[in-house]
């Protein structure tokens, strides 16, 4: 039963080479969809059209195997080429195989063509999804490192040893240095408390690589020695290999609008204290601070009633 449909270029010059070989690969499970060519002429040609499988014979009139085989080489055609032939020396053939043929068979052995054939078009197959692996890999690669360098959020990439793979320019300029300025210094060092977020305790990696992300506040040094908060997201991400990604957020301005907030309601709670009959001011205080609040996007804290 035939079950599975080839295209075979076949290059042979003499008819009843081309008639055994044929009758041999009926033998086999596939449906052959073939062309035959005699020259160079020919092969170029027929190898702007896919095919699946190229049988050659050595000795063709002005041509041999091995400038067919030049010519597949030329073309760079990822396409099982296998040698068929009855005078052909056990020399030439090593000369074919290390050239690029994936087998040589005697035209009075063709018993070896089917296996031959089925295991090369396996081969093939595998070749063919794993360069489809790697390109897709190789974009994956390319749509990272776009996005990396583009974030307006300071990024660091660490192994899962936890060692620096690569930082970025938003990073880099939020602590005031250049990108190559900052790839030579020891990252850990720019931390005011030596928590370390390089050195992750052993429970977080465990929960990070479990699929969770783990969020934290630091302060960090700034390249001029001024010290400033940082928003931090650690989480595991996988492009072709795992790595750790760290997300900074320079949280300067929402800490002032924390500290004007919690100013403001001291400053509330002391007028309530001494001045119970204030109620304008105690009001205005509160709007003040609802207003606050409604610009760090949280809710508002007090009712007021005029």
């Amino acid at each position: 039963m035939k079950t599975r449909n080839i295209k075979v270029l076949i290059i042979e010059d003499s008819e009843d080479d081309f008639s055994l070989l044929l009758r041999e690969l009926n033998k086999g499970i596939y449906n052959i969809e073939y062309s035959l060519v005699v020259d160079a002429a020919g092969l170029r040609n027929a190898l702007s059209t896919k095919w699946d499988l190229i049988i050659s014979d050595y000795s063709l009139p002005g041509f041999t195997g091995k400038d067919a085989l030049e010519i597949c080489n030329e073309k760079e055609v990822d396409i099982p080429f296998i040698m068929v032939s009855g005078i052909v020396g056990e020399d030439i053939a090593v000369d074919m195989m290390k050239s690029g043929a994936k087998d040589y068979i005697m035209k009075g052995n063709l018993t070896r063509l089917l296996p031959a054939i089925g295991r090369e078009l396996e081969d093939a197959e595998s070749r063919k999804y794993r360069k489809q692996a790697e390109e897709a890999l190789l974009i994956n690669e390319k749509l990272y490192h776009n996005l990396f360098n583009q974030a307006s959020e300071g990024l660091v990439l660490l192994t899962t040893e936890f060692e620096i793979a690569d930082v970025n320019h938003a990073f880099a300029e939020m602590h005031g240095y250049s990108i190559e300025e900052i790839k030579k210094i020891d990252l850990n060092k720019l931390e005011v408390r030596k928590a370390s977020s390089y050195a992750v305790k052993e429970e977080i990696k465990k929960w990070v690589d479990g699929g969770d992300v783990d969020r934290f506040e630091m302060e960090h040094y700034h390249k001029d020695g001024h010290i400033f908060p940082l928003s931090i997201t650690l989480s595991r991400i996988n492009i072709g290999t795992p790595f750790y990604l760290l997300f900074y957020q320079d949280i300067t301005k929402r800490k002032e609008s924390e500290a004007i907030v919690q100013k403001r309601m001291a400053d509330l709670e002391w007028f309530n204290n001494i001045s119970v009959g204030r109620e304008l001011k105690m009001v205005e205080l509160k709007i003040e601070i609802n207003e606050l609040l409604k610009k760090m996007g949280e809710e508002k804290k007090y009712e007021i009633h005029l």
